[in-house]
């Protein structure tokens, strides 16, 4: 699973669906439209009863205690763990190895989404997305395109159209 435009989200939920689930799936671009389309991936494991922890790294407190857990070590009784992480792209390089090697070693009871601005290509946790992972850029700087594709994908998988003026 490497990168996937926002179109391909729908893609990425029936595979969440099918159990074909990444350990770690990277949102770039505005918050709040990342974290409602990540929600939407989540909200399948949820329904299998994955846990939900969230850590906003932009607040300070959170920051520093997300720089000391070790949870996603322990997992209770195969239960799968979902880490939903705003702020992402302070998550410092020791913390993103320490993330991804505990990833390779795990059974695959653990994923992270996370939310960020911008993401460095260089950082361990984007480097092992793009491997075994998936990365979901919003690039364009418009809400306004952005919105535009969704209403397109919508249309298209209720079978109409509407030409790109229309929209």
């Amino acid at each position: 699973m490497p990168i996937f435009t926002p179109v391909q989200i729908p893609k990425l939920i029936e595979l969440a669906k099918k159990n074909r689930i990444a350990p770690v799936y990277i949102f770039i671009g505005p918050e709040h439209i990342c974290r409602e389309k990540a929600k939407e991936i989540y909200t399948v494991l949820q329904e299998k009863e994955a846990l939900l922890e969230v850590y906003n790294l932009n607040d300070k407190e959170e920051k520093k205690a997300f720089s000391k857990i070790k949870g996603y070590q322990e997992s209770l009784f195969g239960i799968r763990k979902v880490y939903l992480i705003l702020g992402a792209e302070n998550i410092s390089y020791e913390k993103g190895e320490e993330i991804a090697k505990s990833l390779g070693e795990k059974d695959n009871l653990f994923s992270w989404f996370l939310i960020a601005p911008g993401f460095e290509e260089s950082h361990p946790l984007y480097k092992y997305a793009l491997e075994k992972g998936a990365i979901i850029p919003f690039t364009t700087k418009k809400e306004e395109d952005i919105l535009e594709t969704e209403l397109i994908m919508s249309l298209k998988s209720a079978g109409k159209i509407m030409d790109k003026q229309t929209a």
